[in-house]
């Protein structure tokens, strides 16, 4: 009860947000801006794929009737004659149905006013004998809603095109659509009009795709590389095919499951990428260690497979343990962020399933040892190793104690650094929105005077694009 406004309670549904907003702007009487926002409206809605586009910006057109009170009492008419008079005339009135050959056509007259000065010569009735005009008594003026806003993209008078989505469409082949069709409909709006994207919601999942392609080429090229060192080029492919099968598999799952490409599950897949190879790099090195020992290609891949299976198993599932409770997140964020662990939990069982099934067939039927290779001299950095680990192992209490002090001293580092904790970075934001708070009871055109002197402050700005 002590709420200034009663509470809203709205449904959010992501499909209703706009992918593109366009921008017509030009130093044009608003009608012709509106009516060329009007035309592209109806082209970009038949572009398969597009939802809605919503038109804002512009007054819609009003026809204004302005009575003479002194020609009306002349004339002895009310308002209620005028309105019933305009009534009878702007009828479509039905004319029946015509046969010709095999089909049926329906008939009308129209008789709906088309324009406004039509309406001066409306009989309105007849006093002493003489027939009474509309324009007699009343002036009828085509104009526009009363303003009660303005709107202006670099200065100049603009209307606006929201435009929205199907579920399930592909948003960068629709934009690509939208954007063929403005390309062509620049060469054909009157000149001095300027067609602006001021929004471009694919530009953001373009990148994205653009990040997961790279990170999975690079992530390819430094497995092969990594693990050339240790296995051979050959073998190391077996590692490096984890990647592309275990994201095919989980393309394939996401498809069955209706979860389309969206910015998080982009993220995801970038996320889980570093992880794909882990359980394929225990496995195939485990077979190649037996391979090294004497065993066939079979026998290793049946041995290595058997003896990691449980704990690369375990591995795997403490790592979804993590991200399984987050599937549960209420409210609107967890409707955002649901597809974070759904993908990560897709993708790593695709891993897995990759690391114990086809990877071990893959070893069985191509891994080679060269005779070189098989009695290779243990390397130095497996021999300091090696050196380290037996020392540790003797004298357990002086490694855990030194484990313990030295977590000990990298949280004192941290605070005295005063670096602090943060949930998200801060990043350079691509929008940025002016609010400005006018006194009370402002005009209209005061709140426009202070718009154009903020539009004033930022205009020098070079990394401004749009104000």
């Amino acid at each position: 009860t002590d709420l200034e406004n009663d509470p809203q309670i709205l449904e959010i549904n992501l499909s209703e947000f706009p992918i593109l907003m366009l921008a017509v702007s030009g130093p044009l009487p608003e009608t012709v801006l509106k009516k060329i926002g009007e035309k592209l409206e109806d082209e970009i809605e038949a572009i398969p794929g597009v939802l809605d586009v919503v038109l804002t910006g512009g007054r819609e057109r009003q026809i204004r009737v302005e009575f003479d009170p002194d020609r009306l009492a002349a004339y002895q008419l009310t308002f209620a004659e005028i309105a019933a008079a305009l009534n009878r005339e702007n009828v479509n009135i039905p004319g029946g149905a015509i046969d010709i050959g095999s089909g049926k056509y329906l008939l009308r007259i129209p008789g709906e006013f088309t324009d406004p000065a039509e309406i001066d010569n409306l009989v309105l009735t007849l006093r002493n004998g003489k027939p009474v005009y509309f324009k007699d008594v009343a002036v009828v003026r085509d104009a526009f809603e009363d303003r009660t806003s303005y709107a202006r993209l670099n200065g100049r008078q603009s209307v606006s095109l929201a435009i929205k989505k199907r579920t399930g469409e592909n948003i960068i082949a629709v934009a690509d659509r939208v954007f063929a069709l403005v390309e062509a409909a620049r060469s054909q709006v009157p000149e001095g009009v300027r067609l602006d994207v001021t929004l471009n919601q694919a530009k953001d999942i373009r990148r994205m795709v653009a990040e997961l392609e790279n990170t999975i080429l690079s992530g390819l090229i430094l497995v092969v590389g990594v693990l050339f060192l240790f296995l051979g080029l050959r073998n190391s492919f077996f590692v490096a095919l984890a990647i592309p099968f275990s994201m095919l598999i989980a393309f394939a799952v996401l498809q069955a499951l209706g979860i389309t490409l969206n910015m998080v599950v982009l993220f995801s897949l970038i996320l889980a990428l570093g992880m794909l190879v882990d359980n394929a790099i225990v496995i195939v090195e485990n077979i190649f260690r037996h391979r090294q020992e004497g065993a066939g290609r079979i026998e290793a891949a049946k041995r290595g497979t058997a003896e990691v299976a449980w704990p690369v198993v375990s591995s795997t599932l403490t790592t979804l343990c993590a991200f399984f409770p987050m599937t549960f997140w209420p409210g609107i964020m967890g409707e955002f962020m649901k597809y974070l662990p759904l993908t990560l939990i897709i993708t790593l069982s695709a891993s897995l399933f990759v690391a114990l099934v086809i990877n071990p067939t893959v070893c069985a039927s191509f891994m080679t040892l060269s005779e070189q290779r098989r009695q290779r001299p243990q390397s130095r950095v497996i021999g300091s190793y090696r050196r380290l680990l037996a020392w540790s192992i003797d004298r357990p209490k002086r490694v855990l104690a030194g484990s313990f002090a030295l977590l000990v001293a990298i949280i004192i580092a941290y605070g005295l650094l005063g670096h602090g904790v943060e949930l998200f970075p801060d990043i350079e934001p691509n929008r940025a929105i002016v609010d400005i708070k006018a006194p009370e009871g402002a005009s209209l055109e005061e709140s426009n005077r202070l718009t154009r002197a903020v539009e004033t402050i930022v205009g020098p700005e070079k990394d401004i694009r749009y104000r």
